[in-house]
């Protein structure tokens, strides 16, 4: 298999698996900017779809919803941690 079949075939695995997140999800609403939150009870899913299907998908469990909420709240200020 040549690289470039290699990721043509990862490309479209995680289509798939993207497709599958998105369609078990519930409360979808959008956002804006193409952006779409919902959630399958667990996690709270951001993802973007321009209409050609889901991708950048984004699973937040509740703690990291709250710290984003939280510096949400804050204004969006770093309060000192960094990555």
């Amino acid at each position: 298999m040549s690289l470039e079949d290699f990721i043509e075939e990862q490309k479209s695995r995680v289509t798939v698996e993207a497709a599958t997140i998105v369609n078990s999800l519930k409360e979808i609403k959008y956002l804006g900017d193409s952006v779409y939150v919902g959630t399958d009870g667990l996690l709270i899913w951001l993802y973007t779809d321009n209409g050609v299907g889901p991708s950048n998908i984004i699973g937040l469990e509740p703690g990291v919803y709250f710290n984003l909420n939280e510096w949400a709240r804050g204004g969006g200020r770093n309060d000192g941690a960094t990555k």
